[in-house]
């Protein structure tokens, strides 16, 4: 099928939201292009660094990869160049996991020394975060199989308990009718390379990654998380990468990021209309920054903590009605002391700040199916 690279090995019966894709290594550290031909652009040879810059220690030899038979330093020798059919084109495993319980964190834990750990978008929401996973639970649910996949690139130890250093490949996709997963929604080139990655060490089955600007293919709105750092820890099945347990993601979500998410977009009739201006969809940052004292959801409400454009954090001025209407943002005080009134002053380019974040997780291993740019 044209632009859809298929793996051949039998499916696996999985019903799931979301998925990490953990593979090896990519052709753009390997000298070998897309279709199995050595790239001019990259070293290739008998000796190719297939781990990157700054690993010189870790050496494949490329020189018989996909002849179709198993060589020395080589994983796999599928006799073809094709990525997401169980063997990379640097003759690399191509190994998954499978995200599941993806839901944003009601704590504050922390992904690693990037920053002290902080969860303001919980503290804002508070137990209107249960609520917030449930809507995108049951949407994802009802709609389509999205998912999130992670290529580990550059991994000499299979089973996933240490290397020093390896970049992440952030890659989204849909389920198949298959069980398994497509890999494509952007997040891929017409090379079927990874377009996101980031830096990451593994010491002692723990997995550490970032910083990056990531997204999660959720619904009714898809989350982007900012300066993302994403921790896990892994377990072996067998000689090789086995589940991930104990996966945060930690981040920042911008108030533009939180516009999508409207009252009609979450099919949420069920809560009264905005506080002021009712014609005027009231938004999810509306209901993180003024919070809600409803009977069917409460969330105390807090101004963002990231000062992102460097000007100061911004202020909001709140209409908060008579207690039966969600209250929303009616003017917007930028960080360097301007003013900018009117419902829809969130929307205004200078309202730049955002709200640190956590997510939860873990994985299972699965297998993807195909590639789609």
């Amino acid at each position: 099928m044209e632009g859809l690279v298929r793996r051949i090995m039998p499916p696996t019966a999985i019903s799931l939201v979301a998925a990490l894709q953990l593979g090896c290594a990519l052709s753009h550290t390997t000298g070998i292009d897309s279709e199995g031909r050595a790239d001019a652009g990259h070293p290739s040879g008998p000796l190719a660094d297939a781990s990157g810059p700054g690993r010189p220690d870790a050496f494949v030899d490329l020189s018989h990869c996909g002849d179709g038979r198993l060589d020395p330093g080589e994983q796999c020798d599928d006799g073809n160049g094709a990525r997401w059919d169980g063997c990379a084109p640097d003759c690399r495993l191509e190994r998954s996991v499978l995200m599941r319980d993806l839901a944003f964190a009601g704590d504050a834990i922390g992904c690693g020394p990037a920053r002290p750990p902080a969860n303001r978008f919980a503290e804002a929401l508070g137990g209107a975060i249960a609520e917030l996973n449930n809507v995108a639970a049951s949407d994802a649910r009802g709609v389509e199989r999205s998912a999130v996949l992670l290529s580990l690139l550059g991994l000499d130890d299979g089973t996933g308990t240490d290397d020093p250093s390896l970049e992440i490949a952030w890659l989204l996709g849909r389920s198949d009718e298959r069980g398994g997963f497509v890999v494509g929604d952007g997040s891929i080139d017409a090379r079927l390379e990874p377009t996101m990655r980031f830096d990451a060490t593994l010491r002692a089955h723990a997995l550490a990654g970032g910083p990056a600007e990531i997204a999660f293919p959720t619904r009714p709105f898809r989350v982007h998380v900012r300066d993302a750092h994403l921790v896990a820890r892994t377990d072996r099945f067998g000689d090789e990468v086995g589940n991930l347990e104990e996966g945060r993601v930690c981040g920042t979500l911008t108030i533009a990021s939180l516009l999508p998410f409207t009252r009609e977009s979450a099919s949420l009739d069920i809560l009264p209309p905005a506080c002021s201006e009712p014609s005027v969809p009231f938004t999810l940052a509306d209901i993180a920054i003024g919070g809600m004292d409803l009977s069917l959801a409460r969330a105390p409400g807090a101004s963002p903590d990231l000062d992102l454009d460097g000007d100061g954090l911004e202020r909001f001025e709140i209409d908060r009605g008579d207690g039966r209407c969600v209250p929303v943002v009616t003017a917007c005080v930028d960080g360097d002391g301007t003013r900018i009134p009117g419902r829809r002053c969130l929307e205004d380019p200078r309202i730049a700040d955002g709200f640190s974040v956590e997510l939860g997780f873990r994985g299972t291993r699965t297998h993807v199916t195909g590639a789609r740019p």
